[in-house]
């Protein structure tokens, strides 16, 4: 009994390991195909496993409890013939046994069928020579043995043994090749760009999907041959990849967009740049930083042309001196260039009023409008009726308040003349934001007035005074 035990316990251990296997193997290679890949498994061992064992253990337990007369048990392995009951047990474990091997291994093969086919579509650029040399030396012989010794009973393990190693080294992945780009690094320092770009390729060649490759082709296109459009294509090349992930994809768009920015100067581009992001990846953070990024884009090449320009620091308004007398000679500029600054400044304005229209918000770009209107438009008037506006309506937020109120202070003084109007509100500057930095240049402003009106005093008193004249006696001696 205990040898008949140990023989059907040493084949449940060595069927379970099998259907180990061919599990693994099913899930990694059919669930490929299949996201349904382990209940069709589970379907495939209780048909072609369980169901086989289930039918011979009713079938052997029908007979043996007088439930089918006549019939003979199915007992492989088991003489015919009187049978000594206390080799019973012995007889029926080494029956099982016998049953379930066979059962085991011919499931085994024709489950390692549709494995077989699936692997046999896919092509790899190595060839494992050492794993077929390996093959044909050593699973052919011991199959053969095994199919010779079993006889039918051990046919379906020989085929097991054939097959599940053919689909395993089938299954086996080419060594992964890992870029290096150093030498094109290299070359692009030494200012050889051709080489460099030729080593790039080099690489590629061998590695299609790598990601880094293929941004620095697209840098050496955009930043060094200036071929913009065949940097597009390389972008467009690359994140048309099934495996790019959303940070890859946000970044070389992002990178586009600047090289166009840099390069052509053509904003309208880097928007379309942007856009794809936010169209292949809505409703990321991604998508949601594109969107930024295309709010503060240049409306057309011109303005993106003037923020490359160095500007002129400007000096906060009440630090400038009140307008010159009107006897004074000012500067003369020629006609033209005039004009054309003054055409500049106009188209400078509308852009900016487009900006506002769609974010009324930004009063950073309200303040720059009204220092445009009135210090290079010399439209005074307009920015300071304007501004006032938005500050008797209680529009403007109280933090930029005081900086509104330097502006008009100093406009009117500057180029309205209004000396009154600029007192007035440098005095409601200091009442009202006494601790703020506006609040000091007001404070130094009104200082500067009251000096000059104490020395134009002082002036007008010197020119209106009394000319005392004092005559002396004649001397008697001359009389």
């Amino acid at each position: 009994m205990f040898a008949g035990f140990a023989e059907l316990t040493s084949i449940l251990a060595l069927s379970a390991g099998l259907v180990a296997l061919a599990s693994r193997d099913w899930t990694r290679l059919r669930s490929l195909q299949n996201p349904a890949a382990s209940t069709e498994f589970a379907g495939w061992v209780i048909r072609g496993w369980i169901t086989p064992m289930f039918i011979w253990t009713a079938w052997n337990f029908a007979v043996f409890a007088g439930w089918l007369q006549g019939v003979i048990p199915l007992l492989p392995g088991v003489p015919l013939g009187p049978i000594d009951k206390s080799q019973l047990g012995d007889l029926v474990c080494h029956s099982a046994a016998l049953v379930l091997f066979t059962v085991t291994t011919y499931w085994m093969a024709f489950t390692q069928i549709p494995l077989l086919a699936y692997v046999s579509k896919k092509e790899y650029d190595e060839d494992p020579r050492f794993w077929k040399i390996l093959f044909g030396i050593f699973v052919f012989p011991i199959a053969g043995f095994f199919a010779w010794w079993l006889g039918p009973a051990g046919w379906g393990f020989a085929a097991a043994l054939v097959l599940w190693p053919v689909v395993q080294f089938l299954t086996i992945e080419p060594r992964k090749h890992v870029p290096a780009y150093g030498r094109a690094v290299a070359r692009m320092k030494f200012g050889d760009y051709r080489q460099a770009e030729q080593e790039i390729i080099l690489q590629l060649e061998k590695c299609e999907d790598d990601y880094e490759g293929w941004m620095l082709l697209a840098q050496l296109y955009a930043e060094q041959f200036g071929e913009i459009a065949n940097a597009t294509a390389t972008i467009d090349d690359l994140c048309a990849q099934p495996g790019i992930t959303p940070y890859q994809l946000s970044r070389a768009y992002q990178r586009l967009a600047d090289w166009y920015l840099a390069g052509p100067a053509d904003p309208y581009a880097a928007k379309a740049a942007l856009e794809i992001i936010v169209k292949r990846i809505p409703d990321t953070p991604f998508a949601r930083t594109a969107q930024q990024r295309i709010a503060t884009l240049p409306l057309d090449r011109e303005e993106l042309l003037e923020q490359r320009e160095v500007k002129r620091m400007r000096l906060p308004s009440l630090s400038e001196s009140p307008a010159p007398a009107a006897t004074a000679e000012a500067p003369k500029v020629p006609v033209t260039s005039a004009t054309a600054a003054r055409d500049a400044a106009r188209r400078r304005l509308e852009r900016m009023n487009t900006r506002i229209e769609s974010d009324p918000d930004d009063w950073s770009l309200r303040e720059q409008k009204w220092v445009l209107l009135a210090e290079e438009l010399n439209e005074a008037a307009a920015a300071v009726r304007e501004l006032e506006q938005r500050l008797n309506a209680g529009t403007v937020p109280v933090d930029r308040i005081p900086a509104c109120l330097a502006h008009c202070a100093g406009w009117r003084l500057k180029h309205l003349n209004d000396r009154e109007g600029g007192k007035r509100i440098l005095e409601r500057l200091i009442r009202e934001f006494p601790n703020t930095p506006q609040a000091y240049g007001a404070s130094s402003q009104l200082w500067s007035m009251e000096q000059e009106v104490i020395a134009a005093q002082q002036v007008q008193r010197t020119v209106t005074a009394p000319r005392i004249v004092v005559r002396m006696p004649q001397n008697p001696s001359h009389a």
